[in-house]
């Protein structure tokens, strides 16, 4: 079983302005200029929450290929869950931006045969690679499949 979150690449904005924060206060305090108690209780603030909000809505969906399904979770206290039987996979389509290409990180669509059933995984890191992982899960149940009616024909 693969599980997997959004990846962090997608907050790399969020990240910086923490990072540029911390290093403006770092620069105050080394330079001994004065600091407003407030400011800096804010700027820490804004750092820690930052980090909380960020890995929370990152934690908050998931995507797991288990032996038989590929299933999409979402919540941290209620959860929901969807599932597309990996037999059922037709087709998978993977979308990146030039942002996300430059990143490496890209969105997956994954179409089952009955047309009605679409996960979307947003955000995946690495996506060529959870792309193939899947097909190769998909083609190997095909091929057990296809062994089994072989057997059927066989002993008929």
């Amino acid at each position: 079983m693969v599980r997997i979150h959004n990846s962090r690449k997608v907050y790399v904005f969020i990240y910086l302005m923490m990072i540029l924060v911390a290093g403006l206060i770092i620069y105050i305090k080394v330079m001994e200029l004065p600091l407003n108690k407030f400011a800096l209780m804010g700027a820490v603030l804004f750092i820690v929450l930052g980090i909380l909000i960020t890995e929370i809505c990152r934690k908050r969906i998931g995507y797991e290929i288990t032996p038989l399904y590929l299933v999409h979770l979402k919540g941290i206290v209620s959860r929901k869950s969807k599932k597309i039987l990996l037999e059922s996979i037709v087709d998978i389509d993977l979308n990146q931006n030039l942002w996300q290409r430059l990143l490496g990180y890209g969105n997956i669509e994954v179409h089952a045969a009955s047309g009605a059933n679409i996960i979307k995984l947003k955000n995946i890191n690495k996506p060529e690679k959870f792309v193939d992982l899947l097909e190769a899960q998909v083609n190997e149940i095909m091929n057990k499949g296809q062994k089994k009616a072989l057997k059927k024909r066989i002993k008929a």
